[in-house]
């Protein structure tokens, strides 16, 4: 392991309070910290890129095997995320199954109250 701070900095630090080497070994550490951040930056940006272009292939399909979710897509998207938030270590495929009956009894819901207030 790296370390940021040699013995006599220590010292100063914990028995004199120097807050001036104090900040510098922090300095030290914070620049390795964001350099390391960078490093896993495009390997970050690309799993969030696949993953983007996986979901949105699997939301078409998903739309395309209910076209009746397309008038709503608000309700079905808002109702996927929510479904998404509390399992989220099931697949796409797994949450968008388990988002149908609860999208089909939301819709149903809309629909009543609509219909209750005099609307189509």
């Amino acid at each position: 392991m790296e370390k940021f701070c040699n013995e006599e900095e220590f010292l100063k630090i914990v028995i004199d309070g120097d807050k001036e080497v104090f900040d510098e070994v922090l300095s030290r550490v914070f620049i390795k910290g964001v350099e390391t951040a960078l490093l896993y930056l495009p390997e970050t940006v690309d799993k969030l890129g696949k993953k983007l272009a996986h979901t949105t292939k699997v939301f078409g399909k998903f739309l395309e095997e209910h076209p009746e979710f397309k008038e709503k897509k608000k309700l079905v998207l808002t109702t996927i995320q929510q479904i998404e938030f509390q399992n989220p270590l099931k697949t796409m495929e797994e949450i968008l199954e388990l988002a149908v009956p609860k999208i089909e009894k939301e819709i149903k819901l809309l629909e009543n109250m609509a219909f209750t207030r005099g609307e189509k």
